[in-house]
């Protein structure tokens, strides 16, 4: 019969024997077991005295063990949890600019119209690499609806929590691996960043491969899994560039394989070889687009490197939360109520950190050795890489944590188990000990979720909570069924812009609300959309298109969005509008104007009516508004851009409004109003003038401002 190297059977057979027996040294010693000293297991001692090789009658054996272990009605309670609290009332996930984005780019991808070198931008000025929107492409090819895209990523944070289990049951035993599937699906955090289209929440997944397979290559002699370990291990740097901080511990698990095979190192370089070509392959593209921009990012780094930095211990307090603290009340009003299970697993952290320690410094099997040390860096080099920081510290930094903190935490269930039963007396002290320590976190995570979907359902969120993606769908519906085929605008200033532009597949037009109201040049009815009543654009549609109110649509617990029907010449029709026809040389004409006095806040309040000729200009100009005294001096003025640049379009009408304070002596005055390119301050001419107006200034008539009501 063929072989197997000793440490193959040993990691195998002492994970088989520590979750029968609990404590390695209770091993049964009868037949070819009776002579091995105190500490090896039955399968450990018969390697060492068969030289290394253990027959495999008893590695078919232990396979059939590890196979049951996969089967395991822990794992499947774990996974039953992690599938609810993941992919479980999706609708309400936030949807915003940057998940937006993201998904417009996968889209492009998905229907062959890009492929692109760079993914979406970053907080540090550059573009992040491009493989996240690669590999949301894939649920877009099924869907462009982000509900199937959210649940990707929720999918890929299920697959975690398994992985999570793998590497527990590859570095210890059952116990542990059981209890860090389950600590990982009630995480607080570990559900949040599993429930959003944001690159980092994909991390985890492609993490826990990594060191699966790298874990794997050290303990069962594998290195043909160095290959794979390395090219998900690139991958994830591509997601967040936290995951270079993993490259240390990855190197200690590849050194450790080339010590291991110090005689004959072959094996261990090819494999290793073929991963580094993957992993220039998976760069190459991010590569030719930094040597394209003459390297951007290094530039950066630089930059960073050479400013002003802090050392403090926020890396420690937001690594610690990540790990066992509780997320919710950072984007819903709930309480604390995960505080109990936090303590548990912070101390079990402790004590399964104390056990990696202490197995490095006995002599146990070298690839244990290697191993143990492996986890240990892989919580430590993200935390202290963090300690000095350029750059302001969040949360997500250290996503790349997971799911090692949880598989630590569960070696410290495990040795919690393995000494109640070395111990205790009968058998029954060691399940109830890991039961208790591992259901209590489990029980209070489930009333923490519970509690935290209540509130998103309610809407008691926090303030930078974005809306969720059902409202906004519901406003997608709405909207569109009123429309009847006819355009939509939608009038925001905040992430709705984006995140309605990508759900109407750019049907909808956008425009910013704070500089005007916005109608369209189509000659058939349209639908205005108006999501914050106090900017400039709610106040002119309550206003002008009262009569065409048709419905609110909640949002969140604070905004609904108001939608009008917006009729051709319905503003036009209003009593008080003045209509006109004056052309200037920018071609904007000024279609008609509105007046109103408001005494109490001593304004006066100026509606102008522009329509955009055949080439509006891409810079818009500036408006002025000036009231002028008998003697032909400005007493008063209002100045602003007369529309948005970036949204309108020939034919458009645009709303402006200006608010005028009143000058110091109440009287009659002029005004004036007209356009001038702002810095140079030079004046459009009036092309289409009327009789007795300025050539670069039109007289709208004599306004009375009463004195002040006393």
């Amino acid at each position: 019969m063929v072989g197997t190297p000793a440490w193959y059977a040993a990691a195998v057979g002492s994970r088989h024997l520590a979750s029968r027996y609990g404590d390695r040294s209770q091993a049964p010693r009868d037949g070819l077991c009776r002579d091995i000293p105190r500490g090896l297991n039955c399968l450990e001692g018969r390697a060492q005295a068969t030289n290394g090789m253990v027959d495999a009658l008893t590695l078919r054996k232990a396979r059939l063990q590890m196979g049951a272990l996969l089967l395991s009605p822990g794992l499947a309670l774990a996974m039953a949890i992690a599938a609810i609290t993941r992919l479980g009332w999706l609708g309400l996930v936030e949807f915003k600019n940057d998940e937006s984005w993201a998904m417009r780019i996968a889209v492009a991808i998905a229907r062959g119209q890009d492929l692109p070198l760079v993914g979406i931008g970053s907080s540090l000025g550059v573009p992040n690499a491009p493989f996240f929107v690669y590999l949301m492409a894939l649920p877009a090819l099924l869907d462009r609806n982000p509900t199937v895209a959210t649940g990707f990523i929720a999918v890929l944070g299920v697959l975690a929590v398994g992985i999570a289990h793998g590497i527990a049951a590859q570095v210890a035993d059952r116990v542990a691996a059981v209890a860090a599937a389950l600590f990982y699906a009630v995480s607080p955090w570990g559900i949040i960043f599993s429930r959003k289209i944001w690159a980092q929440d994909a991390l985890p997944a492609f993490v826990g491969l990594c060191f699966w397979a790298l874990l794997a290559s050290v303990l069962t002699g594998r290195r043909i899994l160095i290959a794979p370990g390395v090219i998900l291990l690139t991958l994830a740097t591509q997601l967040h560039p936290t995951a270079f901080f993993l490259v240390l511990p990855a190197l200690v698990l590849v050194g450790g394989c080339l010590v291991l095979d110090r005689t004959r190192p072959g094996a261990t370089l090819r494999w290793l070889a073929v991963g580094l070509i993957g992993a220039f392959l998976i760069e190459l593209p991010f590569l030719i687009w930094q040597m394209e921009n003459n390297w951007p990012l290094a530039a950066v780094v630089r930059r960073l490197g050479a400013g002003p930095a802090r050392v403090d211990g926020l890396a420690f307090y937001l690594a610690g939360s990540v790990a066992v603290g509780n997320g919710y009340p950072t984007l819903a009003q709930v309480p604390n109520s995960w505080r109990p299970a936090g303590i548990i697993e912070a101390a079990l952290l402790v004590i399964g950190s104390t056990v990696l320690i202490a197995r490095i410094r006995r002599q146990e099997a070298l690839s244990q050795r290697i191993c143990a040390a492996a986890l240990l860096l892989w919580l430590a080099t993200p935390v202290l890489g963090q300690v000095r920081h350029a750059v302001p510290l969040y949360p997500h930094y250290f996503i790349v944590l997971y799911p090692a903190s949880f598989v630590v935490a569960g070696i410290g269930v495990s040795a919690l188990y393995q000494w109640a039963a070395k111990h205790g007396r009968g058998s029954i002290r060691g399940p109830w000990i890991a039961a208790v320590v591992t259901g209590l976190p489990v029980l209070i995570g489930m009333l923490a979720f519970a509690t935290y979907i209540d509130a998103l359902a309610r809407g008691a969120v926090q303030a930078a909570f974005g809306a969720p993606l059902a409202s906004q769908l519901a406003l997608l519906e709405t909207a569109d069924r009123f429309a009847a085929g006819g355009s939509v605008y939608l009038g925001t200033h905040s992430d709705l812009a984006p995140s309605l532009a990508f759900l109407s597949d750019g049907r909808w037009r956008a425009f910013d609300d704070r500089r005007g109201l916005c109608l369209p040049a189509a000659p058939r009815p349209a639908i205005l959309v108006i999501t914050d009543p106090h900017t400039t654009a709610g106040q002119l549609a309550n206003r002008w298109l009262s009569e065409d109110y048709l419905a609110d649509v909640p949002l969140d617990r604070l905004t609904q969005a108001t939608l009008f029907r917006i009729r051709p010449g319905v503003v036009e029709s209003a009593a008080d509008f003045h209509s006109l026809e004056v052309a200037f040389e920018d071609g904007m004409i000024l279609s008609g104007y509105r007046l109103a006095i408001d005494q109490a806040d001593r304004r006066l309040l100026v509606d102008l009516h522009w329509r955009l000729g055949p080439n509006p200009s891409a810079k818009p100009p500036t408006v002025f508004n000036h009231l002028v005294d008998a003697r032909g001096v400005n007493a008063a003025g209002a100045d602003g851009l007369a529309y948005d640049g970036s949204t309108w379009g020939p034919g458009d009408t645009c709303i402006d409004e200006f608010a005028i304070p009143w000058p110091a002596q109440p009287g009659t005055y002029r005004l004036e109003v007209g356009l001038y390119e702002y810095p140079s301050m030079r004046r459009f001419r009036i092309v289409q003038p009327v009789p007795g107006a300025p050539s670069d200034a039109l007289d709208l008539g004599t306004v009375v401002l009463p004195p002040s009501e006393k």
